[in-house]
């Protein structure tokens, strides 16, 4: 469809500036677009026409239905729709269609399938299992080790008795008034507003203190790897788990080389 070709142009580069300048701007504030773009970027870079040599997709088979049933009970009523026009697409029709379109179709039911139940695979592993094991938000770094001076309210005592919404409040203020917030009070605003269940604003901070010169930055990836463990975000936590990796000096290295054992993730 329109949006489909819209999509293929931006992401090969075909879209002139003025309609890229354009097509951004709607993709900052259009959550499912967003959604869009990942997958399309997912399936270019994970399959290719030789993997379909090998693949066998039996729509009849007992466990494909039992994996269907849960998924289209989804209380994410977008995913289930999407798994539902991608079924239509490609089961019902004849093949007359060109061969790129059934391998994405395809592709798609698939890559549904992986992101939608990470527990179904590897249940002993799962996400949720890793989070509970492995995330530390009550054990955050000591603010009067780091000398925040800046520090009027007691930040540590207010986050472990949860008054979240007060610590938000107070850094917001600040904010506004464009003082400049240290590592360590970024882990604390970017932390609040997750346990208040604001993950967007969670992960906008902690992108800033990954964007950061801060000899801490790193620790911005460890703290939006639980975010996205929390949701379940294949995608993202894979990213999250490779960028990590990438140096032994970033925070978390150790731990997060031995939960990646478990997911195998490479």
């Amino acid at each position: 469809d329109k949006m489909q070709k819209t999509i293929d142009t931006y992401l090969n580069n075909m879209m002139s500036k003025e309609n890229r300048i354009a097509f951004e701007k709607e993709l900052d504030n259009n959550a499912l677009l967003k959604e869009e773009i990942q997958l399309y970027k997912t399936l270019q870079t994970s399959f290719n026409e030789n993997n379909w040599n090998t693949i066998d997709i039996d729509t009849d088979s007992e466990s494909f239905q039992k994996i269907k049933k849960q998924i289209l009970s989804n209380k994410n009523k977008v995913l289930s729709d999407k798994i539902k026009n991608v079924e239509s697409t490609y089961f019902n029709k004849k093949r007359k269609k060109n061969k790129l379109y059934i391998i994405t179709a395809a592709a798609s039911v698939l890559l549904f399938l992986a992101l939608s139940m990470p527990t179904l695979f590897n249940n002993s592993n799962s996400f949720e299992n890793i989070y509970d094991q492995y995330s530390n938000w009550d054990n955050l770094p000591s603010l009067i080790e780091k000398g925040n001076s800046n520090n009027e309210l007691n930040i540590e005592d207010l986050y472990l008795s949860k008054q979240y919404s007060t610590i938000i409040e107070h850094y917001e203020n600040r904010i506004n008034k464009n003082e400049k917030l240290l590592p360590h009070d970024q882990i604390y605003l970017g932390s609040s507003y997750f346990k208040n269940g604001n993950n967007q604003n969670a992960i906008n901070i902690f992108n800033s203190l990954v964007t950061s010169n801060s000899l801490d930055r790193s620790k911005g990836h460890w703290y939006k790897l639980l975010i996205y463990l929390k949701q379940n975000d294949n995608i993202m936590v894979n990213n999250t788990i490779k960028t990590i990796l990438k140096s032994n000096k970033n925070y978390k290295y150790n731990t997060v080389l031995e939960f990646s054992k478990k997911l195998d993730i490479k």
